[in-house]
């Protein structure tokens, strides 16, 4: 008995390891950077700062309605709700937002596959994609490119 129990923990742990989120490195090179930008800036509408407002509502499968306090790039209203379809996950590289924090994020249209899009709600860039906003060199390009498209 106790070398099943012992197989089900290891199972299930890496069944755990096998859905965890998993980013790569922001690119060195400079050419490399320029080049993820402009693949991240496709469909962008906007870089911008947010904070959050209110939380995911898991009652009305309502996403995060977040304040915008700085535009980076392109144009942002003053605010808007997350579009989500399920509640937020880290597992699934979802961003997740806390009370008193400010967040980077890149705004992209609402619904591409589902209809035309839904006035003051945005997708919001993944928490792979924060992690190369963090870098100075690539959040500059970034906005350069963004601003370039619009």
């Amino acid at each position: 008995m106790p070398r099943f129990l012992l197989a089900l923990v290891l199972l299930a742990a890496a069944e755990s390891a096998a859905i965890a989120c998993s980013c790569i490195m922001p690119p060195k090179d400079s050419a490399a950077r320029r080049a993820l930008a402009k693949d991240v800036a496709i469909d962008a509408l906007a870089l911008v700062e947010v904070e959050l407002v209110a939380p995911y509502d898991g009652r009305r499968a309502r996403g995060e309605r977040l304040r915008v306090l700085r535009t980076l790039a392109g144009q942002a209203g003053a605010g808007f709700e997350v579009e989500r379809s399920a509640r937020p996950s880290s597992a699934a590289c979802d961003l997740t937002f806390r009370r008193g924090g400010r967040t980077l994020v890149i705004l992209y249209p609402s619904g591409p596959r589902k209809g035309a899009p839904v006035a003051g709600r945005y997708r919001v860039s993944d928490s792979c994609t924060s992690n190369f906003l963090a870098d100075a060199d690539f959040r500059a390009t970034l906005a350069a490119e963004i601003g370039r498209r619009r």
